[in-house]
């Protein structure tokens, strides 16, 4: 095969070969999300930001290709900003963990507000963060870091007077799943005529998910409430890190 073949050859295969991974890496994360089982709320909740990110990237590669793909975004939660969540650790150490410190700050105030004897709320006897876990004890998710993912970077890193305007709101939350599943079923739809030759394959289906709940203020000591957000970022990080192998 001369040089002139050759050539011929990859502007052929390398424009199919780029979608075919395309299409791999979404139908992987659709089965993900659409897993059933015991894991299924775990996971998506720890997949979002790496979804986000792998739909961003996929749309801005198809758009200056022949194929146009618009969606129309029906939830106040970009795509776009939701995806740099998966790049939490490139920010500096310090803002880092002010946005855990923040997040941690509304998860107490959410867990408090819902007690039922609100004098009990400065008892602290409250718990602010669940952890999920497999049974070889890899942390796979926390409450903390997936109520993180719906924040205003930008906003939440820096230090706050109040919390307030920072809760959740569920109906964006569900707008957010539908745009994901409209870029789903887009990248799908328009690359129906490329068959795979391989099956994305996911996480164990026999695998067991445990919970538990801790109360963060815990970690808070008089002399040693500086630690309590170095302990929330590792916890953090041990859930990345975890996810990642389950994976």
């Amino acid at each position: 095969m001369d040089r002139s073949e050759l050539d011929i050859l990859l502007r052929t295969v390398l424009p199919n070969a780029e979608i075919l991974i395309i299409k791999r890496d979404v139908e992987l994360i659709n089965k993900l999300f659409t897993q059933t089982g015991n894991l299924s709320s775990y996971i998506a909740l720890q997949l979002i930001p790496y979804a986000a990110l792998i739909y961003h990237e996929a749309l801005e590669y198809i758009n200056t290709k022949s194929y146009k793909i618009n969606i129309q975004q029906s939830s106040k939660y970009n795509i776009r900003d939701i995806r740099n969540k998966a790049k939490f650790f490139d920010q500096r150490f310090g803002q880092i963990l002010q946005s855990a410190t923040n997040v941690d700050i509304l998860q107490h105030n959410d867990f408090a507000n819902r007690m039922k004897y609100p004098s009990l709320i400065n008892w602290n006897i409250h718990d602010n963060l669940g952890i999920y876990f497999t049974s070889d004890k890899k942390i796979i998710g926390n409450t903390q870091y997936a109520a993180w993912v719906y924040q205003d970077e930008n906003l939440i890193k820096k230090p706050l007077a109040s919390m307030a305007g920072f809760e959740i709101q569920n109906e964006e939350v569900r707008a957010l799943g539908y745009d994901i599943g409209n870029v789903i079923s887009n990248i799908s739809n328009s690359f129906s005529s490329h068959k795979d030759f391989m099956t994305s394959a996911v996480y164990p289906p026999n695998l067991q998910i445990y919970a538990n709940d801790f109360n963060t203020n815990r970690c808070w000591t008089n002399t040693a409430e500086k630690y309590k957000p170095i302990q929330l970022l590792l916890v953090h990080i041990l859930t990345s890190i975890g996810f990642m192998l389950m994976l």
